[in-house]
């Protein structure tokens, strides 16, 4: 499981702020958030096995973020079976290495989202993001981007729709700590993304996960477990980012910060 929680021009220096949990299996190995040798104006964690991305940024201007989807049936697109599959995490390293505009990556998705496992993918800009949700139960005819427009969203496993518990408790959380003049801190969200609270009954959609991954924001266990978040303060002309990487016990391992300009914003 994962969740990001987004607020778009909630705040007068940040038109784009982002908390997000990356929830995986602790055995499967990961870089931190770092600078890729091989694309050097991408500032990203790592999948050591596939090469991917689940969170990043790049000195253009762009961002990426990706989370898988569950749904009803584990592989909707039956043509493309588990094994086979395109690692989702390459979604994020191309938005974040390619140079075609928020538009053509859209159309990119349309066309080969099928070529994945149900992903919900959140990309763009500051001033110019959108979720697109592929691979599911609702067919090719849904699979289209949506903007994000201004207000708090929550992006999770489901549905992008799909009311989960904690979707609603996180964006009531940063609803809380978020007022237009007032000072971000990094801190203060990061603490909240450490909310551990069961909803009563985890009335969420059925998945393939045990209950007990279903409902927090924040999961701790010995095989998996909340392993990095991430915080993207997003201007204009700068990401600032926040990372914190976990034990599976829940204690923070290590922690980074970057400070990334902005070379071009993207078309």
């Amino acid at each position: 499981m994962c969740i990001i929680f987004i607020a778009v021009a909630q705040h007068a220096h940040y038109p784009l702020i982002i908390a997000a949990n990356r929830d995986e299996r602790h055995a499967r190995a990961s870089e931190a958030m770092h600078y890729w040798p091989d694309a050097p104006g991408i500032l990203a964690g790592r999948d050591r096995r596939a090469g991917g991305a689940w969170f990043g940024v790049s000195a253009g201007g762009r961002m990426a973020a990706v989370a898988n989807r569950h749904t009803a049936t584990a592989a909707p697109a039956a043509t493309v079976a588990d094994g086979e599959a395109r690692s989702r995490g390459d979604l994020t390293a191309r938005f974040l290495r390619h140079s075609e505009s928020v538009a053509g990556y859209g159309e990119f998705l349309h066309d080969s989202h099928r070529d994945f496992n149900p992903f919900n993918l959140v990309y763009g800009a500051p001033e110019q993001l959108y979720c697109f949700s592929g691979g599911g139960d609702d067919g090719d005819a849904a699979a289209h981007p949506q903007p994000l427009k201004r207000g708090f969203h929550a992006i999770s496993n489901g549905a992008p729709s799909d009311p989960w518990p904690k979707m609603s408790r996180g964006v009531s959380l940063l609803k809380a700590r978020i007022s237009s003049e007032r000072a971000i801190d990094s801190e203060d969200l990061a603490r909240m993304m450490k909310d551990q609270t069961t909803a009563d009954g985890d009335p969420v959609p059925d998945t393939a996960d045990p209950d007990k991954y279903r409902s927090p924001i924040f999961i701790t266990g010995a095989d998996y477990g909340t392993r990095t978040t991430t915080l993207l303060l997003g201007a204009r002309e700068r990401f600032d980012l926040y990372e914190y990487n976990y034990a599976p016990d829940g204690s923070e391992s290590n922690r980074r910060h970057y400070s990334l300009a902005i070379d071009c914003p993207p078309a």
